[in-house]
C-alpha cells in the first residue's frame, strides 16, 4: 500500500497488517498508520538539484509512480530502462492530472527529470485520458535529454502523448519518441496538449486519433515549439 499515506501531516489510512484490509484513520480501527513513501528510503540521492534521485532499473522507475510527495524533486536516469513485461493503466508519473485549476485530487509533475541521454523503451499503457510517461507537467516541471521509444499507448479518452499527456507550463527539451500513440483527441507523438515550451524535440511515432487535435509531435499546441 505504498503511496496511500498522502503528503500532508494528517494521517489518512491505517492497516492491521495480516489481519485486516486498510481502514480510514477516522474509523479508529486497530493498526498502524500508513506513512507517505519517501524515495530516499529506496533510491540513491536526496532529490535535490545537486543530488538528484538516481534511477537505474525498471523497478526503481516504478517506485517513482508511488512517490506522489516527491513529484516536485529532481531525478536523473542512469541507464536505459526496458519496460518489457510491465503494463500500466495510466502514466508512470503524475497519473491524476487535470488542466482544471484548484483540483486538489489531481497532482501533476512539477520537478526536473534528466534523462541523461538515456532511453525508456517498451512502455505499454492501456487506459483513459492523460496518458504518457508523464500524465501532466505543470509550472516548474522540466523533462530533458530523454527518449521514449517503441512505446504502445492506447487511450480511450483525451490528452495522450508518448512523453506526456499534457504539458501545462512545463519545459520539454531535447526529447524524442517512437512507437504508437492512440486516443480520442489531443493526441501527439510526443505530447498530447502543449501549453508550455517544447524545445529541440522530435517524434517518429504513429499517431491515431478518433476525434480532433492530432499531430505527429503535438496534438494541440497553445504555446511554444522551437
Amino acid at each position: 500500500f505504498y503511496g496511500w499515506g498522502g503528503c500532508g501531516a494528517e494521517p489518512i489510512w491505517t492497516i492491521d497488517e495480516g489481519n485486516d484490509y486498510p481502514r480510514l484513520y477516522w474509523e479508529n480501527k486497530p493498526g498502524e498508520i500508513i506513512k507517505p513513501i519517501s524515495l530516499s528510503d529506496f533510491l540513491l540521492g536526496s532529490g535535490m538539484q545537486d543530488d538528484p534521485y538516481l534511477i537505474h532499473t525498471a523497478e526503481e522507475s516504478n517506485l517513482v509512480t508511488l512517490a506522489v510527495c516527491d513529484w516536485d524533486e529532481h531525478f536523473k536516469l542512469m541507464a536505459n530502462i526496458d519496460l518489457t513485461g510491465f503494463s500500466y493503466d495510466g502514466p508512470l508519473i503524475a497519473p491524476n492530472t487535470s488542466l482544471e485549476d484548484g483540483d486538489s485530487q489531481r497532482i501533476p509533475f512539477t520537478g526536473v527529470f534528466d534523462g541523461n541521454g538515456h532511453i525508456i523503451s517498451h512502455l505499454f499503457i492501456e487506459g483513459g485520458s492523460y496518458l504518457g510517461l508523464f500524465g501532466g507537467l505543470a509550472s516548474g516541471a522540466e523533462v530533458r535529454d530523454l527518449g521514449v521509444v517503441e512505446i504502445d499507448i492506447n487511450g480511450s479518452g483525451f490528452y495522450c502523448g508518448g512523453l506526456a499527456g499534457c504539458n501545462f507550463n512545463g519545459i520539454v527539451a531535447n526529447c524524442y519518441s517512437s512507437g504508437r500513440v492512440r486516443g480520442n483527441g489531443q493526441v501527439g507523438g510526443l505530447v498530447g496538449h502543449n501549453d508550455g515550451s517544447i524545445i529541440t524535440c522530435s517524434s517518429a511515432a504513429l499517431v491515431i486519433a478518433r476525434d480532433e487535435y492530432v499531430g505527429g509531435l503535438v496534438g494541440r499546441n497553445l504555446d511554444s515549439i522551437m
